[in-house]
């Protein structure tokens, strides 16, 4: 029922989760958004879930979601290497606990 992706998002910094309705009837199947700060987990909803709408198994697919951002060790943005293109920081923000990033070993 979710689809959850990560990515590097440069602008703010951060490994973000979309957590994602894999129904292709949805209009905008986006319907949570996780990432760490230096706060702890925040999670941001859209569509029906920010307007109260009931999703099955929401709760856990974002619990699932902020499970899987512990596995990016930079998901938070602190300290990020000088000199990164943007395409070198969304790797950066993507590298996980296994040396890997996209699936490349880059230690």
């Amino acid at each position: 029922m979710y689809a959850i992706q990560y990515l590097g998002h440069v602008d703010l910094c951060r490994t973000e989760a979309e957590v994602s309705l894999t129904d292709q009837k949805a209009d905008d199947p986006l319907v949570a958004l996780v990432y760490e700060s230096e706060h702890g987990i925040a999670v941001e909803y859209f569509g029906r879930a920010a307007n109260g709408g009931v999703l099955p198994g929401l709760d856990e697919a974002v619990a699932d979601a902020y499970a899987g951002l512990q596995r990016f060790v930079n998901r938070r943005g602190i300290a990020p290497p000088d000199g990164l293109s943007r395409a070198g920081m969304s790797l950066w923000l993507l590298m996980k606990d296994d040396g890997t990033a996209m699936g490349v070993k880059f230690s």
